[in-house]
């Protein structure tokens, strides 16, 4: 879309006539047959410490994730423009080994036509607990309490919809009034805002694209209902400090580029385990992730 250039923003001090900031539209452009892949690669550090009798005692966890996904627009309804989206799960890596179950794992959801972007229709998870779990209905039921479909929805959700639903010129915000809640297993569920602005053009990679920054606040609530795992969280809170993150927008082409995040939280939490309480203090939380887009598959295409 050209770039809407106009004058007329008068310099009260100087009465001098400047250029105004262009207006441009940032939005997804998908037909029918597109395809691209995702590739996010995560790290999470955490440090907990126990509380009450068991004070002083320390449980520390690293975790370095990498996930292939692929999207791929099976139809678009031409009345409606809304799009049938494939998603399928090319690879998982944890610490460096690959999760065979998971992979081949697909969904399909449907996309209301720009600007709003809205998931609807969220087919598969059935399919996807079996494929992880197999006959073992312990694990199925754990992962359904941890991995639930509202969260693959989010997951799906956040993937496409961080755009402004109109034009917007460099130093413009959005996003203030916008509210996903991402439930996180049986430790409860976060409101999450993320306040985005636009800062014009920046290079990645040696190409020019759109830069959006954003910060994010979160409000932590514990979990209303028992998720049937042997612990619960019977209170707890969460709170996070320097919460931001950078998307790179490739505004031609109508695609996402680059996505990074950094997110530090602090907390306490009143554990159940089998009737017993259990006091934990989050010391230390900070995750890291980027994710990065790309026509072909980053694992076939790399030469042999």
């Amino acid at each position: 879309m050209p770039l809407a250039r106009y004058f007329g923003v008068v310099c009260v001090f100087a009465l001098t006539a400047l250029p105004a900031r262009a207006q441009v539209q940032l939005e997804w452009k998908l037909k029918e047959g597109d395809s691209f892949f995702l590739q996010t690669d995560s790290k999470f550090v955490q440090v907990l410490e126990l509380v009450g009798k068991e004070a002083g005692k320390e449980i520390k966890q690293e975790i370095e994730q990498t996930t292939l996904l692929q999207f791929k627009v099976e139809k678009k309804d031409e009345k409606t423009g809304v799009l049938t989206v494939r998603e399928t799960i090319e690879g998982l890596r944890v610490k460096g080994v690959p999760d065979e179950k998971i992979q081949g794992a697909t969904f399909t959801f449907t996309l209301s036509p720009p600007p709003k972007m809205v998931v609807d229709n969220f087919q598969g998870y059935a399919d996807f607990i079996k494929k992880v779990s197999g006959d073992d209905p312990a694990i199925a039921k754990t992962m359904k309490a941890i991995l639930s479909e509202d969260l693959l929805k989010v997951s799906a959700k956040e993937a496409f919809s961080f755009l402004p639903d109109k034009p917007v010129k460099e130093g413009d915000t959005w996003g203030a009034d916008r509210t996903i809640k991402v439930p996180i297993g049986p430790l409860g569920s976060m409101d999450v805002v993320n306040t985005y602005k636009y800062e014009g053009k920046d290079k990645v990679g040696g190409k020019e694209f759109d830069k959006i920054t954003f910060t994010t606040a979160v409000t932590y609530a514990a979990p209303k209902e028992d998720s049937g795992l042997t612990f619960k969280v019977t209170k707890g809170e969460l709170k996070t400090e320097g919460a931001k993150g950078k998307i790179f927008f490739d505004r031609e082409a109508g695609r996402l580029v680059q996505y990074e995040t950094e997110l530090k939280t602090t907390g306490q939490f009143t554990l159940s385990i089998n009737n017993v309480p259990l006091e934990t203090k989050i010391t230390k939380q900070e995750q890291a992730i980027k994710a990065t887009v790309s026509a072909e598959n980053p694992i076939t295409s790399k030469p042999k």
